[in-house]
């Protein structure tokens, strides 16, 4: 509901990055937006995945690999549904993974955490590889939203001008009958003017 709102405040609807990626803009911006958001959701989404992979290995989490696989997943599929559906789904990575790379860095900095890690240093890097991982995902969620925003704002642009040029040629004829209408009503007040100048003139 909250992509059609958008889409409908855009006046159309936002096309897919698969096939924006084919559009040949005049600039060639917007093809080079939609290749970069390509290139970076699979690899956002590939990072997802892997992100979870590495918690299944480190700490035998089977629902951190599945749901981190979903999430990937999702992620790589908005693709070829529309920018503006990536961009969305990409900032709420991004809210996930920056929540997560803090608890996780709140942990750590405990001193109870400390002193445990402390004594086990197998435990400790298994922590830090973690902290980092949620950022460098947090990040990488977060320039992905970006582009495809850039992206779905650039796609609307592009149709409303499309939209426009459409509408000129629809526009001219309108504009040629008014302009007929109002000449044949000048004609016909004219006719009425001298039919009654010439029925005063005979009653003269």
């Amino acid at each position: 509901a909250f992509c059609s709102g958008l889409r409908r405040a855009c006046g159309s609807r936002v096309l897919p990055l698969a096939a924006t990626a084919s559009v040949v803009h005049p600039r060639g911006s917007m093809a080079g937006l939609a290749h970069i958001a390509l290139l970076g959701a699979y690899l956002d989404g590939a990072g997802i995945i892997a992100g979870g992979a590495y918690g299944f290995v480190a700490k035998k989490s089977k629902i951190s690999l599945i749901a981190s696989t979903i999430c990937g997943l999702v992620l790589v599929a908005l693709i070829y549904v529309s920018a503006l559906a990536c961009a969305v789904w990409s900032l709420l990575m991004f809210a996930m993974f920056a929540r997560k790379y803090m608890n996780t860095k709140g942990q750590i900095a405990n001193p109870e955490m400390q002193q445990k890690l402390l004594g086990d240093p197998v435990e400790a890097r298994i922590q830090a590889t973690t902290k980092w991982t949620f950022l460098a995902l947090a990040l990488l969620s977060a320039a992905e939203a970006g582009v495809c925003g850039a992206a779905a704002f650039g796609d609307c642009r592009r149709v409303d001008d499309s939209v426009r040029r459409l509408q000129g040629p629809l526009r001219a004829p309108s504009a040629l009958r008014s302009r007929r209408r109002g000449r044949i009503g000048d004609d016909a007040s004219a006719s009425l003017g001298a039919i009654l100048d010439g029925q005063v003139w005979r009653q003269r």
